[in-house]
């Protein structure tokens, strides 16, 4: 299947004739788009030195980066 794939995507390029191939033409929009701002929902406390943070889901969102302050 892979190599399916691969000859339709060689032969096709931006000829989009081959879409009745069976295969979806894939987006080229790469535009980067804002991101809603993620809400804490609550904080546990399993470890002495862990905390688990749970954050509202966010679409399109790869990774949550959290910072912490001591003090």
């Amino acid at each position: 299947m892979d190599a399916n794939a691969f000859y339709v995507q060689t032969q096709a390029r931006t000829n989009l004739a081959f879409l009745t191939s069976g295969y979806q033409a894939a987006s080229t929009n790469r535009a980067q788009s804002q991101l809603e701002t993620p809400a804490i929902t609550g904080i546990d406390k399993d470890i002495s030195t862990h905390l688990n943070v749970h954050l509202t889901p966010i679409t399109n969102a790869v990774g949550y980066e959290v910072q912490t302050c001591i003090g």
